[in-house]
Protein backbone atom coordinates (compact mmCIF):
# COMPACT_ATOMS: atom_id res chain seq x y z
CA UNK A 1 0.00 0.00 0.00
CA UNK A 2 2.26 2.38 1.36
CA UNK A 3 4.39 1.90 -2.73
CA UNK A 4 1.06 2.21 -4.29
CA UNK A 5 0.75 5.98 -2.59
CA UNK A 6 4.12 6.93 -3.13
CA UNK A 7 3.77 6.11 -6.93
CA UNK A 8 0.44 7.54 -7.40
CA UNK A 9 1.27 10.54 -5.69
CA UNK A 10 3.97 10.87 -7.98
CA UNK A 11 2.03 9.99 -11.19
CA UNK A 12 -0.71 12.80 -10.53
CA UNK A 13 2.32 15.52 -9.58
CA UNK A 14 3.73 14.92 -13.38
CA UNK A 15 0.22 14.00 -14.79
CA UNK A 16 -0.90 18.06 -13.68
CA UNK A 17 2.70 19.71 -13.71
CA UNK A 18 4.72 18.62 -16.66
CA UNK A 19 2.25 16.84 -19.31
CA UNK A 20 -1.35 18.91 -18.61
CA UNK A 21 -3.13 15.77 -19.90
CA UNK A 22 -6.92 15.21 -19.56
CA UNK A 23 -7.84 13.74 -16.42
CA UNK A 24 -9.08 11.01 -17.64
CA UNK A 25 -6.19 9.69 -18.83
CA UNK A 26 -4.58 9.68 -15.01
CA UNK A 27 -7.71 7.66 -14.37
CA UNK A 28 -7.07 5.12 -16.99
CA UNK A 29 -3.51 4.70 -15.89
CA UNK A 30 -4.46 4.39 -12.40
CA UNK A 31 -7.29 1.79 -13.16
CA UNK A 32 -4.53 -0.42 -15.76
CA UNK A 33 -2.09 0.07 -13.22
CA UNK A 34 -4.46 -1.27 -10.50
CA UNK A 35 -6.01 -4.15 -12.44
CA UNK A 36 -2.67 -5.46 -13.55
CA UNK A 37 -1.00 -5.55 -9.94
CA UNK A 38 -4.63 -7.46 -8.68
CA UNK A 39 -3.49 -10.03 -11.17
CA UNK A 40 0.30 -9.93 -10.53
CA UNK A 41 2.90 -9.15 -7.27
CA UNK A 42 5.51 -7.04 -8.57
CA UNK A 43 8.94 -5.62 -6.62
CA UNK A 44 9.61 -2.25 -6.61
CA UNK A 45 11.51 -1.28 -9.43
CA UNK A 46 8.89 -3.45 -11.52
CA UNK A 47 5.83 -1.79 -10.11
CA UNK A 48 8.11 1.68 -10.92
CA UNK A 49 8.32 0.15 -14.80
CA UNK A 50 4.36 -0.56 -14.93
CA UNK A 51 3.13 2.98 -13.75
CA UNK A 52 5.08 4.37 -15.96
CA UNK A 53 3.91 1.69 -18.91
CA UNK A 54 0.54 2.31 -17.44
CA UNK A 55 0.79 6.03 -18.34
CA UNK A 56 2.30 5.51 -21.80
CA UNK A 57 -0.53 2.77 -22.92
CA UNK A 58 -3.07 5.03 -20.83
CA UNK A 59 -1.94 8.06 -22.85
CA UNK A 60 -1.91 6.43 -26.13
CA UNK A 61 -5.74 5.40 -25.67
CA UNK A 62 -6.97 9.72 -24.42
CA UNK A 63 -4.34 11.65 -25.89
CA UNK A 64 -3.10 13.52 -29.23
CA UNK A 65 0.72 14.15 -28.31
CA UNK A 66 1.07 10.59 -25.90
CA UNK A 67 3.82 10.15 -23.83
CA UNK A 68 6.00 8.37 -26.24
CA UNK A 69 8.97 6.16 -25.53
CA UNK A 70 11.93 8.64 -24.96
CA UNK A 71 10.06 10.94 -22.62
CA UNK A 72 9.05 7.37 -20.80
CA UNK A 73 12.43 6.04 -20.50
CA UNK A 74 13.16 10.13 -18.90
CA UNK A 75 10.64 9.79 -16.52
CA UNK A 76 11.95 6.86 -15.31
CA UNK A 77 15.68 8.67 -15.44
CA UNK A 78 16.73 6.07 -17.45
CA UNK A 79 16.55 3.23 -15.11
CA UNK A 80 14.92 1.10 -18.14
CA UNK A 81 15.76 0.26 -21.30
CA UNK A 82 13.58 0.50 -24.26
CA UNK A 83 13.10 -2.98 -24.36
CA UNK A 84 11.61 -3.49 -20.70
CA UNK A 85 9.30 -0.71 -21.45
CA UNK A 86 7.85 -3.09 -24.57
CA UNK A 87 8.34 -6.52 -22.56
CA UNK A 88 6.04 -4.54 -20.11
CA UNK A 89 3.89 -2.93 -22.44
CA UNK A 90 3.09 -6.28 -23.53
CA UNK A 91 3.07 -8.16 -20.34
CA UNK A 92 -0.19 -5.73 -19.18
CA UNK A 93 -1.86 -6.19 -22.42
CA UNK A 94 -1.46 -9.80 -22.31
CA UNK A 95 -2.41 -10.00 -18.57
CA UNK A 96 -5.95 -7.45 -19.01
CA UNK A 97 -6.48 -9.42 -22.05
CA UNK A 98 -6.10 -6.49 -24.38
CA UNK A 99 -8.87 -4.89 -22.49
CA UNK A 100 -7.39 -1.45 -21.47
CA UNK A 101 -10.57 0.63 -21.45
CA UNK A 102 -13.34 0.22 -19.21
CA UNK A 103 -15.13 3.36 -17.73
CA UNK A 104 -13.31 5.02 -14.97
CA UNK A 105 -14.25 7.30 -12.06
CA UNK A 106 -13.50 10.42 -13.99
CA UNK A 107 -16.08 9.44 -16.81
CA UNK A 108 -18.85 8.99 -14.32
CA UNK A 109 -18.19 11.84 -12.45
CA UNK A 110 -18.18 13.99 -15.89
CA UNK A 111 -21.56 12.81 -16.63
CA UNK A 112 -22.83 13.35 -13.42
CA UNK A 113 -21.52 16.86 -13.21
CA UNK A 114 -22.95 17.36 -16.61
CA UNK A 115 -26.49 16.30 -15.54
CA UNK A 116 -26.60 18.48 -12.63
CA UNK A 117 -25.53 21.24 -14.51
CA UNK A 118 -22.35 22.08 -11.80
CA UNK A 119 -19.95 25.17 -12.37
CA UNK A 120 -16.85 24.44 -13.60
CA UNK A 121 -15.13 25.76 -10.13
CA UNK A 122 -17.28 22.97 -8.48
CA UNK A 123 -16.43 20.24 -11.14
CA UNK A 124 -12.81 20.79 -10.26
CA UNK A 125 -13.67 20.51 -6.83
CA UNK A 126 -15.20 17.34 -7.56
CA UNK A 127 -11.74 16.38 -9.37
CA UNK A 128 -9.60 17.40 -6.16
CA UNK A 129 -11.36 14.62 -4.07
CA UNK A 130 -11.63 11.95 -6.94
CA UNK A 131 -7.19 12.84 -6.85
CA UNK A 132 -6.48 12.55 -3.03
CA UNK A 133 -8.90 9.15 -3.47
CA UNK A 134 -6.92 7.94 -6.03
CA UNK A 135 -3.86 8.39 -3.73
CA UNK A 136 -5.24 6.18 -0.57
CA UNK A 137 -5.11 2.63 -1.18
CA UNK A 138 -7.78 1.94 0.81
CA UNK A 139 -9.85 3.45 -0.64
CA UNK A 140 -9.90 0.61 -3.18
CA UNK A 141 -12.29 -1.17 -0.99
CA UNK A 142 -15.58 0.55 -2.17
CA UNK A 143 -17.42 0.33 -4.78
CA UNK A 144 -16.40 3.59 -7.56
CA UNK A 145 -20.41 4.52 -7.05
CA UNK A 146 -19.46 5.63 -3.68
CA UNK A 147 -16.58 7.50 -4.31
CA UNK A 148 -18.32 9.63 -6.96
CA UNK A 149 -21.41 10.23 -4.95
CA UNK A 150 -18.69 11.57 -2.23
CA UNK A 151 -17.25 13.76 -4.49
CA UNK A 152 -20.52 15.02 -6.14
CA UNK A 153 -21.83 15.53 -2.48
CA UNK A 154 -18.29 17.16 -1.76
CA UNK A 155 -19.19 19.44 -5.35
CA UNK A 156 -22.36 20.09 -4.54
CA UNK A 157 -22.13 21.50 -1.21
CA UNK A 158 -19.42 23.25 -2.09
CA UNK A 159 -19.12 27.01 -0.72
CA UNK A 160 -16.29 29.13 0.04
CA UNK A 161 -16.30 31.53 2.84
CA UNK A 162 -13.95 35.17 2.88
Amino acid sequence: PEMRTVAVDWLVLIHHKIFKFKENTLFLTIQIFDRYLSKKDLNTEKTELLLLTSFMLASKHNEIDYVNMQETLQLAQNKFTKEQVIEMESEILSKLDFELLSPTMCEYFTLYASYLNLSEEKINHGFYVLDIVLVDFHMLEYPNFTIIQGALTCSVTLKYYH
